[in-house]
């Protein structure tokens, strides 16, 4: 077979070197290609001829279809250039190839040159790329502290978003880190951003922290959004009976009062708008807007929020831990120490079970009432052991985790003077009474039980307000006489008995205030007339009110200087109770056992305010002169 043409069979018929043995060029690139295949070339024969037959012809051939074969199928045989095709059809292309040949031959010879050529300067020109770098991923705190200088820069300096800084730190240092990583070490370097809870845990557990100081990359806020109450949701009896107890009338059409799930700061009180002058004030303003927050929530999903009557009080008063405390602090007092410190650990326990159940009947108690409590016997001390207890709990045991983060920033509240836990309690209650005012009306019973409130919390109390939340309690008396058809029920009596009793607790009598007593006695007195009862058979509230109505007279007598009078009511007040002058307990114990334990509740808190007040009196009687006189108010 001629030489020349064993180009023409098949590639991987045509084994490289000699019957006995054989050689295997394997893929390479470049000038390394080539050298392999003219390695094999000269002492091996080519296909289909030996050794000393081999022709310049066919090992050029070879050198083409070995370089071919070297480069990979991938390379294909670059086209002739002008320089090749004049090479090849050159006259002296015939005598560099070796002994005379046939002009055919010499064609053929010299266009197998040409592709030679071009294969050798192709594989010439084709250079390996560099290898790229891998990128980093850090796997100890080394890597981290030797990056840390730069994330710092773009972090903190330059403020830039932490997905950014992910994407510049992976493209530019080859620092390959998740966000979640980066996090992590933020939190490790104690760096912050964005006034994120974590900046205010830090700062609340006395940490340092590292702000950012370039320009703020946040995003502006949202626009508030706001989620009407759509009465056609409401039942028609309850949504009736809500709207004339609100003084309005239903229209069946969307309602104009709007809940705010994500209230804006403007409508908190005037006093609460604080500057960020100081860390104290700082912590009160995040306490209040939480506040805020939780009670809008409550409005929202609480259904007695929206839908029981403004002659009736709302669930919201628990002071089962409150009366604790106090009690707890009266044996102290007496340096009944064992039994006070009894006490101590019930009301602890009571707090425990507050925390760890619905929290909106207790809310008002935990963050208001109690503070305001242990402020009053000073005993601040005793506010820090509960908190440090109530923050090592309240992660665990509640699912509201934003609650255990107001108990972490009122901890800070009380570490500081005394004067600025007065003024939060101050302001919480003025802004819980405001957000009920702007919820439930401004004449409903819940809004003037919280005004009531703040009348002992605050520290600027004139008659003329003490005046006007008289006026109120009588218009909403008068509602609700109104309901009942003029029958003068336990719930008339009861207001005309709160009414009377404000006057009495801040001192400021209306003229008519012994009429208005001896008319409330006369009603409770007929209701049992003719039925030859003993005041051992009525009913737990009227022998209730009767004793209160008569306690307050005797008190009054006692204040203008007639003695005789005063001991004849006080005697009187305590006929037909087992305890005498604390028959206020024994009120609450059997109501609590004929099961009426709301209405225990509400006369609890009647006997601490009537309390309260009696201190606050009693206080005030000795700094004034003995020719002293209550004021009178004129008009209601």
């Amino acid at each position: 077979m001629d030489p020349s043409q064993s180009h023409q069979f098949p590639r991987q018929q045509r084994p490289v070197g000699g019957p006995d043995q054989g050689l295997t060029i394997r893929r390479r690139g470049g000038a390394e290609a080539e050298a392999a295949a003219v390695a094999a070339l000269p002492g091996h024969a080519l296909p289909g001829s030996g050794p000393a037959s081999a022709s310049t012809s066919g090992r050029l051939m070879y050198l083409v279809e070995a370089c071919e074969a070297a480069s990979g199928p991938q390379t294909a045989t670059p086209p002739l250039t002008a320089a090749d095709r004049d090479l090849s059809s050159s006259p002296s292309a015939s005598s560099m190839l070796g002994s005379p040949t046939t002009q055919a031959e010499s064609s053929s010879h010299a266009h197998a040159h040409a592709h030679a050529a071009a294969v050798q300067r192709n594989l010439a020109n084709t250079t390996t790329p560099p290898e790229t770098p891998r990128r980093m991923v850090p796997a100890t705190n080394n890597d981290w502290e030797g990056m840390k200088p730069i994330i710092h820069d773009l972090y903190m300096q330059q403020n830039l978003s932490l997905k950014d800084v992910v994407d510049k730190m992976c493209a530019e240092h080859k620092f390959k880190a998740t966000a979640r990583m980066y996090k992590t070490q933020f939190n490790k370097w104690g760096w912050s951003k964005y006034n994120s809870k974590r900046l205010h845990r830090n700062l609340s557990s006395g940490r340092a922290v590292q702000k950012p100081s370039g320009k703020s990359c946040r995003r502006p806020p949202r626009s508030n959004r706001t989620h009407a109450v759509m009465p056609s949701t409401i039942p028609k009896k309850a949504r009736v009976a809500h709207s004339q107890a609100a003084g309005t009338q239903d229209s069946g059409g969307p309602s104009t009062a709007m809940v705010r799930r994500s209230p804006y700061r403007e409508d908190l009180h005037a006093m609460t708008r604080l500057q960020h002058g100081t860390n104290g004030q700082f912590y009160i303003e995040r306490v209040l807007c939480e506040i805020q927050d939780h009670v809008h929530w409550f409005h929202a999903q609480k259904d007695e929020w929206r839908f029981i009557p403004g002659v009736d009080l709302i669930g919201v008063y628990n002071y089962r831990a409150y009366d604790t405390f106090r009690s707890a602090f009266d044996h102290f007092i007496r340096n009944e120490h064992e039994i006070g410190g009894e006490l101590l650990r019930h009301a602890f326990v009571q707090v425990e079970e507050m925390v760890q159940t619905d929290t909106s009947g207790s809310f008002y108690g935990l963050f208001v009432e109690l503070p305001d409590l242990l402020l009053h016997f000073k005993r601040v001390d005793i506010l820090q052991i509960l908190l440090k207890h109530i923050n090592k709990l309240a992660p665990i045991k509640t699912r509201n985790k934003s609650l255990s983060h107001i108990f972490l920033i009122l901890q800070s509240i009380v570490n500081m003077e005394p004067e600025q836990l007065a003024h939060y309690v101050e302001s919480a209650s003025g802004l819980w009474m405001n957000m009920l005012r702007q919820l439930r009306g401004e004449m409903d019973r819940s809004t003037l039980m919280a005004k009531r409130n703040y009348f002992r919390h605050t520290r600027n109390l004139d008659e003329w307000r003490v005046k006007q939340l008289v006026g109120e309690y009588e218009y909403l008396r008068g509602r609700a006489q109104a309901m009942s058809a003029g029958d003068w029920n336990s719930t008339l009596r009861h207001l005309e008995d709160i009414t009377l009793s404000i006057m009495h607790n801040h001192g400021v009598y209306s003229r008519d205030f012994v009429a208005r007593s001896e008319n409330l006695n006369a009603r409770l007195e007929a209701k049992y007339e003719g039925k030859d009862l003993p005041k051992e058979h009525w009913d737990v509230l009227d022998r209730n009110i009767l004793s209160n109505s008569l306690d307050r007279m005797a008190t009054y007598y006692r204040r203008v200087g007639d003695a005789a009078r005063a001991e004849r009511c006080a005697a009187k007040a305590r006929e037909g109770w087992q305890h005498g002058p604390t028959w206020q307990f024994e009120v609450e114990s059997l109501l609590s056992k004929a099961g009426r334990g709301d209405e225990a509740e509400k006369i609890s808190w009647t006997r601490l305010e009537g309390v309260y007040w009696m201190e606050v009196q009693d206080t005030l009687s000795r700094q004034r002169s003995p020719d002293w006189t209550p004021p009178i108010i004129e008009e209601l």
